[in-house]
């Protein structure tokens, strides 16, 4: 719908301008004008800590008994360390850390030692965490990473934005934004911890500009 009406406004300002005057510097104006009117739409201004926030209440919610947390590098693992912090001034009792995912990925042709995880997820209840899920290939090889250190009872995905364009049958159960977007463009997450700042951003590829 979004992609449909920022069509109709630049085809109604090229045509406008170009029955006035047939100058292309006009026109390529008018669509820089538009397409930053459109960035101020897709920023969202997203909050993080406090879409955190609600995600830690609603895995609280989701009356799953101590739950190991394991965030996805390099920033999943840094969300489940904020999560944690909020699941503990709760008092709500859990285990967290991270996942090497890398020598399970289907797409390297160097084979890389596999490592096990710090604390089994034999029996337990995980929720894998991320900051974006796109294809659903980085979780696939998350979840192959977890299951070669134990047995889980079950596996829960939770991720703080949601871009869609899935190419494997996998949904987050805990979802901080979904932000539909195109397959040329690029979502960035920032992080205080390691980008000195938090936010998120949406980018055409190979492009400077944010849409």
């Amino acid at each position: 719908m979004e992609k449909l009406v920022l069509q109709k406004i630049l085809v109604f300002h090229s045509l406008e301008k170009i029955g006035k005057n047939n100058n292309l510097n006009n026109l390529f104006g008018i669509i820089k004008l538009t397409l930053n009117d459109a960035c101020e739409h897709r920023k969202g201004k997203m909050t993080i800590d406090k879409i955190l926030f609600r995600l830690s209440k609603e895995i609280i919610e989701s009356n799953t008994p101590n739950p190991y947390l394991i965030g996805i590098p390099k920033r999943g693992d840094l969300l489940a360390q904020r999560i944690s912090k909020n699941l503990l001034s709760e008092n709500f009792k859990h285990d967290v850390g991270n996942v090497n995912y890398l020598p399970f990925r289907d797409d390297l042709d160097e084979s890389i030692e596999k490592s096990i995880l710090e604390i089994s997820p034999e029996d337990r209840d995980v929720i894998l965490i991320d900051d974006v899920i796109y294809t659903g290939r980085t979780l696939r090889a998350s979840i192959e990473a977890v299951i070669y250190s134990g047995r889980p009872k079950t596996i829960a995905l939770l991720c703080l934005v949601d871009r869609g364009h899935r190419e494997l049958p996998i949904t987050p159960s805990f979802v901080g934004k979904n932000i539909p977007t195109n397959q040329n463009e690029y979502v960035s997450v920032f992080l205080n911890e390691i980008d000195e700042e938090d936010k998120v951003e949406i980018k055409l590829r190979d492009s400077n500009s944010i849409v």
